[in-house]
């Protein structure tokens, strides 16, 4: 490969692939990422927890309301 003065793809190049090999080696040692957690109802679902049980409801595990789906009349 011939570079004129002044010419820095192949360097550009080159640097990008010790790059990618660095942090390709990097990703490999196991360093995974710790499981998401279940987040905890909000206060505003503890409060309305009680009127959304007697309507048939729950409090999901990461927050938030859910009523099971109705079969169609």
């Amino acid at each position: 490969m011939l570079m004129k003065e002044g010419d820095m793809s192949g360097w550009t190049r080159l640097a990008g692939m010790a790059l990618l090999a660095g942090l390709s080696a990097c990703a490999e040692i196991g360093h995974t990422p710790p499981p998401p957690q279940a987040r905890q109802p909000s206060v505003l679902d503890r409060a309305v927890a009680p009127a959304v049980k007697q309507l048939g409801g729950r409090i999901a595990p990461q927050g938030g309301i859910e009523f099971p789906a109705q079969p169609p009349r």
